[in-house]
């Protein structure tokens, strides 16, 4: 099983061990349907669904991923607005994870190359974020997002792409970049089903009654 097997990700890795409690600390941020262990691979494709994610125990660290976190895909008709509000939500859900379990980490790649977006959150604060929104109609000092300082890390992927403040000149940040910094931050994230030891299922919503 392997639940890193789709380019077009979005994904959080938080520093703990504690799966159960990450999934009863879900149980507060949205109404819960089900939970269920992920036993087949074929499982996985249940995360494509929005109400539905997936939240593994890789062995000293625990996996969030799936359109089931507070996110939302993109079109070509999207704006860069959109994007800084709906990085604010999931950041905000990384931040609440990272008050009680530990460091948050937050990957974005979208496969159609509209966005890319990395984060780090630490004792419920927001310590950096990065985003660029490329839809090839505005100029790169007008799409990205940057707060906080850049890491190392980001330092040395700018040697390969453009990060605004780290480079003068370069293409965007895509898959490769993305998966770099994952790496240098916390996890390659094809690793994820090497280190995989259980994983639970999870068809939630976000909007809870009287919201």
């Amino acid at each position: 099983m392997n639940v890193s097997m789709y380019r077009n990700l979005i994904w959080l890795v938080v520093e703990s061990t504690d799966l159960e409690g990450i999934v009863d600390h879900l149980k507060g941020e949205a109404d819960i349907t089900s939970i269920s262990d992920l036993g087949a691979a074929d499982d996985l494709r249940l995360i494509w669904r929005t109400s539905h994610l997936v939240v593994a125990d890789l062995g000293g660290l625990i996996y969030v991923g799936g359109w089931g976190l507070p996110f939302r895909q993109y079109g070509l008709r999207d704006r860069m607005e959109i994007l800084d509000e709906c990085l604010s939500n999931l950041a905000g859900f990384a931040a609440r994870l990272s008050q009680k379990f530990g460091t948050t980490y937050g990957f974005g790649d979208h496969q159609g190359g509209i966005y890319n977006f990395w984060f780090m959150t630490e004792r419920g604060q927001i310590t950096r974020k990065y985003a660029v929104y490329h839809d090839g109609l505005q100029e790169y000092e007008q799409s990205h997002i940057s707060a906080g300082e850049p890491t190392e890390a980001e330092v040395k992927a700018a040697n390969r792409c453009y990060i605004n403040g780290l480079s003068t000149q370069g293409c965007y940040p895509d898959e490769a970049d993305v998966r770099e910094i994952a790496t240098n931050w916390v996890l390659d994230p094809q690793q994820f089903s090497q280190r995989l030891v259980r994983a639970k299922l999870i068809e939630w919503s976000l909007k809870k009654p009287g919201a």
